[in-house]
C-alpha cells in the first residue's frame, strides 16, 4: 500500500482520520487490524507472529514508530498469503474508502477524472462533517465517534459512484471472501 493517492490530507481523511488527536493508524488500515483477535484467528497467525506485530499500531500511535516501518515489519513477519488476506480484510473493514489506495486505483485502472471525482467527493463530504462537528452536541465520544463514522460510510458509498461496472466487480473481488468487519472501523 502506498502512502499518496491524491494527496496526503485526502488519504488520512479516506482513511478515517478527523484530526491529530485521532489515532495516527487509522481504523480498517492493515497495520490496526492486526491488533485485532479476530483478524489474527483467520489469518491463523503464529505465536510468534502475533508477537512480532502486537504493539505496533500502539506504537506508532504515541509516535515511537512510522506507520510505514510498521507496515514493512507487518509485511516480514507475515506470509504472503496472510498478508494478501489482511488487505481484503483492510479492503472490507474501510469499504469504498480504500479506493484511496494507489494499489487500488492502480488494480481498477481508475482515470485521472475518477480519481479526481473521488477526492472531490471526500473533500466535499469532509467538509460537511467538519461543519456539523462544529455545532454539534453529542452525549458521549462514543455518540460523536458512531456518527463520524456513519457518515464516512455513507460518504465512501458515494465514492463507489465514481466506478465503471467491471470496476465494481474487480473492487468486489479484491476484497475477497467476506469477513464480519463490525467493529474494525473504530
Amino acid at each position: 500500500m502506498k502512502p499518496l493517492l491524491f494527496t496526503v490530507p485526502l488519504v488520512l481523511l479516506c482513511a478515517g482520520v478527523a484530526s491529530a488527536e485521532d489515532a495516527a493508524v487509522p481504523p480498517g488500515t492493515p497495520v490496526a487490524l492486526l491488533a485485532n483477535e479476530r483478524v489474527q484467528k483467520e489469518l491463523k497467525l503464529s505465536d510468534k507472529q502475533v508477537t512480532a506485530v502486537k504493539g505496533l499500531a500502539a506504537s506508532v500511535n504515541k509516535g515511537e514508530a512510522k506507520a510505514a516501518d510498521a507496515l514493512a515489519t507487518v509485511k516480514k513477519a507475515l506470509e504472503a498469503d496472510q498478508f494478501s488476506r489482511l488487505k481484503e480484510i483492510s479492503y472490507q473493514a474501510r469499504g469504498d474508502a480504500a479506493l484511496a489506495d494507489e494499489e487500488v486505483a492502480a488494480a481498477l485502472k481508475l482515470t485521472k477524472k475518477q480519481k479526481e471525482e473521488a477526492a472531490e467527493t471526500w473533500k466535499d463530504e469532509e467538509k460537511k462533517l467538519k461543519d456539523f462537528l462544529m455545532v454539534a452536541r453529542f452525549r458521549s465520544a462514543e455518540a460523536m465517534k458512531e456518527h463520524i463514522n456513519n457518515h464516512r460510510k455513507k460518504a465512501a458509498e458515494k465514492m463507489l459512484g465514481v466506478l465503471g461496472d467491471e470496476q465494481k466487480k474487480q473492487f468486489t473481488k479484491m476484497q475477497g471472501k467476506a469477513f464480519d468487519t463490525s467493529g474494525l472501523d473504530r
